[in-house]
C-alpha cells in the first residue's frame, strides 16, 4: 500500500443492501471500494487486484467466509493483508474459528460505522508498520551477508597481492648482488601488486559510495558518456587491439551522469576483457515507451549458467565477467536500481555475451 494513495478495500457479502450500505460509507471516507457478492467473486476480484484489506461476510452459500479466508491464505499472491470478519454470530466458538482462519478482527452485525472507520484504520496501520518492519529486516539481513562476503573479500583478495609485495621486498633485501634486469624485475612485481591492491579497494570503495550516495537526476546524454569511458579505457582497448563500435545514436535518459559514467565503465571494460581476440564490442540503443534501452554485445566465450549471480555483491564465479571481488557488476545493477532501470545479461545465440540495461526516457524529466 502506497501510504500517498487511498487503500483499496474488498468487501464481500451475499446481501446486496448491506454491501451498498458498507460501500457507500467507506467510499466517503476516502476509501478505493471493490465488491463481491460471493466467495467465487471475491476469489476472481483477486486475480486481477490485491486489495490492502479485506472485509468478509460469515455466512455466505456455498462458501463461507472461514472457508474463503483459508483460500486466500494458500494463494501465492497473499501477502498477509488483513482480513476482518463480518458477521451476526458472536458466540466464542465463531469468532476463535475466524482467528484461527487468518481473520485479524471479528465485527458484528449490525454494524456501526464508526467502529469499523476505527479498526479498518487500525488494521491498515498495523499492516503498514509491519511491512516496513519486514523489509528493514531483509535490508539488515543483506547488509550482514555483504559485511561478511567483505571481510572474506579483503582476507582473500588482498592476501596474494600483499604477499607478492613483501616476496619481492624480501628477496631485493637479501640479494646483494642484483643485476639491473633481475632489480627491473623486482620492481615490476612490487608495482603489479600494488595496482592490484588498489583496484581492490577502489571497487570496495565505490560500492560504499554507492550505498550511501544521493543523486540529483536529470536528463543525461547517454552516447557523450559512453565515448567518454571509451576514450578512457584507450589503453586497455589499444593493448588487446579491441574494437569498439556505436551503432546508431544513443537516446538521451533520466538519470545521473557520475553513476552512469560508472556503469558504461564497467560493461565496457568487461567487455573487453571476455571478448575474442581480439575483442569486437559493439553499442546499440533504442526507445521502448517509456523506457530506453543500451546494450553492450562482445564477441566472447558468452556467460556462466548462474547468470543471477553475476549481479551478487563479492559473486565469484569461474567463467567469464567475473574477477576479483566481483563488485563491477553489483554496482552496476544497483545503480541502475537506484535510477528506477534494469539490467539483463544473456548469451547471444550467434556467440558473445549482451548485456542490456534499462533506464527512464528523458521524457520521464517533463
Amino acid at each position: 500500500m502506497d501510504s500517498n494513495s487511498p487503500a483499496t478495500l474488498l468487501v464481500v457479502d451475499d446481501n446486496p443492501t448491506n454491501l451498498a450500505v458498507v460501500c457507500a460509507h467507506l467510499t466517503k471516507c476516502g476509501y478505493r471500494m471493490l465488491t463481491a457478492e460471493n466467495a467465487k467473486s471475491a476469489l476472481r476480484r483477486l486475480e486481477r487486484i490485491q486489495p490492502d484489506l479485506m472485509l468478509l461476510d460469515v455466512m455466505m452459500p456455498d462458501m463461507d467466509g472461514f472457508q474463503l479466508a483459508a483460500q486466500i491464505r494458500e494463494r501465492e499472491d497473499y501477502h498477509g493483508q488483513p482480513m476482518i470478519f463480518m458477521t451476526a454470530l458472536d458466540d466464542m466458538e465463531s469468532k476463535l474459528k475466524g482467528f484461527a482462519a487468518g481473520g485479524v478482527d471479528y465485527i458484528t452485525k449490525p454494524i456501526q460505522h464508526e467502529e469499523l472507520l476505527v479498526r479498518i484504520k487500525t488494521h491498515l496501520e498495523v499492516h503498514q508498520l509491519r511491512q516496513e518492519l519486514s523489509l528493514e529486516n531483509q535490508r539488515k539481513d543483506e547488509l550482514i551477508q555483504e559485511l561478511e562476503a567483505y571481510d572474506m573479500t579483503v582476507a582473500h583478495d588482498l592476501k596474494n597481492p600483499i604477499g607478492g609485495i613483501a616476496s619481492a621486498a624480501e628477496t631485493f633485501d637479501l640479494m646483494d648482488d642484483l643485476t639491473d634486469t633481475e632489480a627491473r624485475e623486482i620492481v615490476e612485481m612490487i608495482k603489479l601488486g600494488a595496482n592490484q591492491c588498489q583496484h581492490i579497494i577502489n571497487g570496495l570503495l565505490s560500492f560504499a559510495r554507492l550505498r550511501k550516495g544521493h543523486a540529483t537526476l536529470q536528463v543525461v546524454d547517454m552516447e557523450k558518456l559512453a565515448r567518454q569511458s571509451i576514450d578512457a579505457l584507450k589503453t586497455m582497448i589499444q593493448e588487446v587491439n579491441a574494437s569498439i563500435t556505436i551503432e546508431g545514436a544513443l537516446p538521451l535518459a533520466y538519470g545521473y551522469a557520475p553513476w552512469l559514467t560508472e556503469v558504461w565503465a564497467n560493461l565496457i571494460s568487461n567487455a573487453i576483457k571476455y571478448g575474442g581476440c581480439p575483442p569486437k564490442i559493439v553499442i546499440t540503443g533504442s526507445i521502448m515507451g517509456q523506457k530506453v534501452c543500451y546494450k553492450v554485445c562482445d564477441n566472447g566465450t558468452g556467460l556462466p549458467a548462474d547468470q543471477d549471480s553475476m549481479f551478487k555483491p563479492f559473486a565469484r564465479n569461474a567463467s567469464a565477467y567475473i574477477e576479483g571481488t566481483g563488485l563491477g557488476l553489483s554496482i552496476v545493477e544497483r545503480i541502475l536500481r537506484r535510477l528506477d532501470g534494469a539490467i539483463i545479461a544473456e548469451n547471444n545465440p550467434e556467440g558473445g555475451a549482451n548485456l542490456t540495461f534499462y533506464l527512464p526516457s528523458a521524457n520521464h524529466a517533463q
